[in-house]
């Protein structure tokens, strides 16, 4: 599998509980730990098979980032792709015992980080209707809706929310002095 460049040093932070969390290039050993997030964070969780893919995609595939404590397996992963000149993000799980603990955002400013560094200022998702958490967090990325599928899941014939980001959005000042909403990057 060929890495990402700009993902092969790992991004260090703390979390606002103070946990230290490494986000890196997702790697074949982290299949198992991935499938069993995607399973307790999702209702219709993506198989084993299709993050494989991912994995084997290299350059011109998607980027799949875990996060994880130090020295640990991930407990947290997120899937984005560019599409033209768009970045896509496909998907971002967090295990339900860590969740709120700033780990989906930081996975977010690592793939909306990794987007910018390739020249990519416009950026695209959908999200469950129901799935108000993560709307909460894509909008204080500067995400904002643009429209609706409905019955788009066909396991609960839920709408999906449509949205889209363009930089710069406002946390990127912030991010430049290495802070936002008590997560502390290290290595920028």
């Amino acid at each position: 599998m060929t890495e990402h460049p700009l993902l092969m040093s790992p991004i260090r932070f703390a979390a606002p509980d103070g946990s230290l969390r490494i986000v890196r290039s997702a790697q074949r050993p982290d299949l198992e730990a991935i499938c069993q997030i995607e399973r307790a964070a999702n209702m219709s969780p993506w198989t084993q098979g299709d993050f494989e893919d991912y994995l084997a995609g290299g350059m011109d595939g998607p980027i799949v980032l875990v996060c994880c404590r130090e020295s640990s397996y991930p407990d947290a992963f997120a899937v984005g792709r560019e599409i033209s000149d768009e970045f896509e993000i496909l998907s971002i799980a967090v295990a339900p015992e860590e969740q709120g603990k700033g780990v989906g955002l930081i996975l977010m400013m690592s793939l909306l980080r990794w987007a910018k560094s390739r020249g990519i200022a416009r950026w695209i998702l959908e999200v469950r209707e129901g799935n108000t958490v993560a709307r909460k967090l894509y909008a204080s990325c500067g995400f904002f809706e643009t429209g609706k599928r409905h019955g788009y899941y066909a396991d609960t014939n839920e709408a999906a929310i449509l949205m889209t980001g363009e930089s710069p959005v406002p946390w990127e000042v912030r991010q430049e002095m290495h802070c936002f909403r008590g997560v502390k990057l290290f290595n920028q």
